[in-house]
Formats: structure tokens, sequence, C-alpha cells
């Protein structure tokens, strides 16, 4: 799949309609929805390696809600992965204790930026 491009397929389970998207941006993104489908289709910016300048790719409908209402946890754990502190410890209870330090400090980064400073 090239950059850009989307496929939907869409199916039923207990009566609800299901639609599942896949969207090709620098890696293949999958989302199911019961309410958000592929069309319509936005234009978003993102920016081509092989040209080095700026370039308009299509994204479905369904990727522009969730990037939208995205929040809370969805947005923790985002933070939280790119921003990964490395402490080895072999004592269980350090690794809770670092990862609870980890959480608080991606949480004020979370607060901090939802409030404007």
């Amino acid at each position: 799949m090239e950059r850009g491009h989307s496929m939907e397929f869409v199916g039923n389970y207990n009566d609800i309609e299901i639609s599942v998207t896949a969207w090709k941006d620098n890696k293949t993104v999958i989302m199911a929805s019961t309410f958000a489908v592929e069309k319509p289709l936005g234009k978003v910016m993102r920016y081509d390696k092989k040209i080095k300048n700026r370039v308009e790719i299509t994204r479905p409908h369904v990727i522009e809600e969730y990037n939208k209402n995205m929040g809370g946890v969805d947005l923790l754990d985002s933070i939280i992965a790119r921003y990964k502190i490395l402490m080895k410890s072999k004592k269980w209870y350090m690794r809770i204790f670092f990862s609870f330090v980890r959480y608080s400090y991606c949480k004020c980064m979370v607060t901090v930026q939802d409030s404007g400073n």
C-alpha cells in the first residue's frame, strides 16, 4: 500500500455494523469503529523524505475523528512510549516505583500542555 492509501471493510456482528479501516501513513494504521467510516476523505500534510518537502495525502474520516477526540489514556500511553525512561533493576519494587515516577512525569506534561502554558 502506498502512503495515503486506505481500505475499508464493513461487517455485522450482533446486528451492529463495524467498519475496519486500514490507512498507510509512515506505518499502517488499523482502526475499527461502529460510528465513523472511511468517507469523507480529508487531506493532511506530511513530510516526504524522498523529495524533502511536505506533501498532501488523503486521510480517512475515522482517523481524523480519533485524532480529534484522543485524550486521557491514549495520549498518556503515546507520551510514555515516546519518552521512555530506561531504568533497569532486579528488584520488582524499584520497577514499580520508577513506573509511578514515569507516569507522574508524563501526566504532568499532559496537564501543562492542556493548560496552555
